[in-house]
């Protein structure tokens, strides 16, 4: 007899897992990333100002987009801190890199530092 606890049967406890949520975050990832960068660039223009992350948020709207957006088009957050900041633009780039720190293993995050980092 089999009976079912918080998703886990008590006789497979450890063959074998109920466990949905382990498959969504494996085929979301992607998309989980995007809302942490997203979270992480509004964290530090936010720390910048309050202006700052207006300016941000009305560049991002005029191309359908939102913060969770920024990690799947690093052109148009490269583009964009560069009209905020001009010259001073890696300043923030700086900032969100080291907020990234932990997630710098990934490769894929390297490569979206690079991107927004690019001249």
């Amino acid at each position: 007899m089999r009976t079912q606890f918080c998703g886990f049967h008590n006789d497979s406890l450890f063959n074998e897992y109920d466990y949905p949520v382990q498959g969504l975050v494996m085929v979301n990832s992607d998309r989980l990333i995007g809302d942490v960068v997203g979270v992480v660039i509004e964290k530090v223009l936010m720390e910048i100002g309050v202006t700052a992350h207006n300016k941000m948020a009305e560049i991002l709207g005029n191309y359908n987009m939102t913060f969770s957006d920024c990690y799947k088009k690093p052109t148009i957050i490269n583009y964009a801190l560069k009209q905020i900041f001009g010259d001073a633009y890696l300043q923030p780039v700086e900032k969100i890199r080291h907020e990234l720190m932990g997630l710098d293993d990934d490769k894929k995050i390297k490569a979206f530092i690079a991107l927004i980092s690019s001249a």
